[in-house]
């Protein structure tokens, strides 16, 4: 049999099917990102439905939960499933009344609700199937309330008949356009498969992953503030560090990778007209953002969620990031302290 020489390509040429096979050999990992834990959770106390009992808030009843994603390749317009699993019984508790030294024993009824939401389309039920219709990084939310129940006796005296309590979940997920990074893999000439997982591994796309940060002085608040709620049995207060009062600085930091160094990195709230731009500084892009007219505009009804979206190009490439936070200026603490 007559064997066939190998083929030559120029630089550009090696290049340009080194990319081609990188983004096929590494999408799964790189341009689809779902992390099988979430990223954060925190409780939403729904509290106790009806009755004229007020109760004192609930400590110590820890929910958990977890949501996954189908580990799949992903383009837009492709599916993903989603799943919620809820943990172990959280037990029963004793809540006590406001008013009077009176009490009552709420036994675990199970759960009372599932909710994923994708895309602000929101699915009923512990799983979902969900295309998305856009590439970029999409936070995913799921919500798995737990519910409690007393006594008819203790109902009949006026107490709630139920309790809620919400779990958040948050998932993100990474989506991408990859038409042009799926030629048509028969008109590529393919050299030996040593050489081309050598040469995959040479060329990295352009990515870029943002994180939103307290000051150092709000920090130490929050710190206070969780500190207090713990002695005085306030849980349901306590602030993880995803949640900022009303008018604090945003403290920005993003870290890039690929080929070629950008010139620039901008990060914005999205809906708003707030952004900025961050400079590099020790190998990572770093920035604040803060106006004053954000003093008191967000969170005094209750959680408000904030999208910050990190922007960079290199290249001709583009990559984006996106970061939740929320605002929540419900508890007084923030007057002991000037904001900013």
């Amino acid at each position: 049999m007559e064997e066939t020489a190998p083929a030559v390509f120029s630089f550009q040429e090696r290049r340009n099917m080194r990319k081609r096979r990188w983004k096929r050999a590494a999408a799964a990992a790189l341009f689809f990102f779902c992390s099988t834990g979430a990223v954060f959770s925190a409780y939403v106390i729904s509290g106790p439905s009806g009755g004229s009992v007020s109760l004192i808030p609930i400590s110590g009843v820890t929910c958990h939960g977890e949501m996954t994603a189908s580990p799949q390749l992903i383009n837009t317009g492709e599916q993903v499933n989603f799943r919620l699993k809820p943990g172990k019984d959280p037990g029963s508790f004793t809540a006590r009344a406001k008013t009077h030294n009176g009490t009552a024993r709420y036994s675990f009824d199970g759960v009372a609700r599932c909710l994923i939401v994708a895309e602000g389309k929101e699915y009923l039920g512990e799983s979902a199937v969900h295309r998305f219709s856009a590439a970029g990084i999409h936070e995913v939310k799921g919500y798995i309330t737990f519910r409690w129940k007393t006594s008819k006796e203790k109902i009949n005296a006026g107490y709630p008949p139920y309790y809620f309590r919400t779990l958040i979940l948050s998932q993100p997920v990474r989506v991408t356009e990859l038409s042009q990074a799926t030629d048509d893999t028969q008109q590529e000439k393919e050299e030996p498969g040593k050489e081309q997982d050598k040469e995959a591994e040479e060329v990295q796309p352009l990515l870029i992953s943002g994180k939103v940060s307290h000051t150092e002085a709000w920090e130490k608040n929050r710190q206070r503030f969780n500190a207090f709620c713990r002695e005085e049995g306030l849980l349901q207060w306590i602030r993880p560090p995803e949640i900022f009062w009303s008018g604090e600085k945003f403290v920005l930091s993003a870290v890039t990778t690929g080929e070629e160094e950008p010139d620039a990195v901008s990060v914005s709230i999205l809906g708003t007209g707030y952004e900025t731009a961050l400079h590099r500084e020790n190998g990572m892009w770093r920035g604040e953002l803060f106006d004053r007219t954000m003093i008191n505009k967000w969170g005094s009804q209750g959680r408000e969620e904030l999208v910050f979206l990190f922007r960079t190009e290199a290249g001709g490439d583009r990559s984006e990031d996106r970061q939740s936070v929320f605002i929540d200026d419900r508890q007084p603490y923030w007057l002991m302290h000037r904001k900013e």
